[in-house]
């Protein structure tokens, strides 16, 4: 069977969501190029979490001979905490294998390549067109909106893209996951130029370069063009300067911020070019610290949905009077009685919100909402410091 050179790769490879995990799932053309063993199956048992599953091979690719036994099992384990297995009882996979080892035995896992077919069809489809000969060169991506704190991107769905090389322009349309791709193009480096209702191109023209035969993958980034502003205005209406104001995307990771800004001197914030969804913009959604004594506030209607060029303005939070703030000094000093280098901790003991200060000269200062309750923690021990409007005063000795 032919060997697919993998001459560009520039797609960034995505990370797993455990932080303890440090696999990455290649590509499709990394994947396809490098893998010795491929082919399509049913899972008919397996263990927790997909470990060692007996398949039922449906459809041989690569590496497997004809007269292969219809029924394999994989030696194969898989970190709970990283990611759910690609075998589960009675649904079909995409297996990718390294290698057949010496000893025959088939292996997979803990970073595994292979895809649950009912989350990537797609990958199948192309599969089944490589090795029945349908695919000479494949030039292939996806197109995203970028743009938040979270790292989560938008597909852009219905982007034109066209490649063009000697004077000649091949063009294509994403799909709902943004993807795209380009078979059997002729081999050279080519410029890409994609465009979409709403967004603009950020880098202009990208070069690619595409094999006589082989993969190429590049990845596009198109900025969209919304923009929400407005003004935060305190409790008799004057604007708030130094304000932070976070934007929440409703469906993402509802509780993380995706932007944040300040107001400036005339109380105005402004968020612009971010993934097109469905949104919140609140001040203090976790509650009132001492640096932001206001109860939580949004701006109203929410949550409100802004696609690619939609732009909502004047979109004013009103805030109402700030809460009382006080001074919680904090001393530390070592065995002798002398000022001591160190960090003060002091949490909310209401909203668990914590901020830390570094002692200088033997002195650190927090900053707390006079009617709360804070447990302040420093050179190893804690201490509660009541609900009051005067400077609390602690001292802390540091061990020995």
């Amino acid at each position: 069977m032919r060997a697919l050179a993998l001459l560009a790769l520039t797609a960034a490879l995505a990370p797993l969501p455990a932080a303890d995990c440090f696999c990455r799932m290649g590509t499709f053309c990394q994947r396809l190029s490098e893998s010795k063993v491929i082919f399509l199956a049913e899972t008919v048992q397996a263990e927790p979490n997909g470990a060692n599953p007996t398949l039922r091979v449906l459809e041989r690719f690569r590496g497997l001979p004809a007269d292969s036994p219809e029924l394999v099992t994989l030696e194969a384990f898989f970190p709970r905490d990283c990611y759910v297995a690609p075998y589960q009882p009675g649904k079909l996979t995409l297996v990718f294998l390294e290698r057949i080892e010496e000893d025959g035995v088939l292996r997979d896992g803990p970073c595994t390549r292979s895809v649950l077919v009912e989350t990537d069809a797609y990958e199948l489809a192309l599969i089944r067109r490589y090795f029945d000969g349908g695919l000479t060169t494949l030039l292939q991506g996806v197109i995203r909106s970028p743009g938040d704190l979270s790292g989560w991107d938008a597909p852009v769905d219905g982007a034109a893209i066209e490649a063009q090389l000697d004077g000649k322009t091949y063009t294509t349309t994403t799909d709902a996951n943004g993807r795209y791709e380009l078979a059997n193009l002729p081999g050279g480096r080519y410029l890409l130029r994609p465009r979409a209702v709403g967004y603009r191109n950020i880098r202009g023209a990208t070069a690619v370069d595409v094999p006589a035969a082989g993969c190429a993958v590049r990845d596009i980034a198109l900025a969209s063009t919304n923009a929400i502003d407005g003004r935060v205005l305190g409790d008799g209406g004057a604007p708030l300067e130094g304000v932070k104001v976070s934007l929440f995307h409703a469906e993402i990771e509802p509780g993380r911020a995706v932007l944040e800004t300040e107001t400036n001197e005339e109380g105005r914030y402004a968020f612009h070019s971010f993934a097109p969804g469905s949104y919140r913009v609140r001040i203090n959604a976790r509650g009132p610290t001492a640096a932001q004594p206001w109860d939580p506030a949004e701006v109203a209607g929410a949550p409100f949905y802004l696609g690619p060029a939609a732009k909502q303005r004047g979109q004013d939070i009103h805030l109402g009077r700030p809460y009382p703030v006080r001074s919680i000094d904090i001393r530390i000093i070592d065995a002798a009685g002398a000022p001591a280098e160190g960090i003060a901790s002091c949490r909310d003991s209401l909203t668990a919100i914590e901020t830390q200060a570094v002692a200088v000269s033997g002195l650190a200062r927090c900053a707390a909402l006079a009617d709360r309750a804070y447990v302040v923690s420093a050179a190893g021990t804690k201490a509660t410091v009541p609900p009051g409007p005067n400077t609390a005063e602690l001292q802390f000795v540091l061990p020995q």
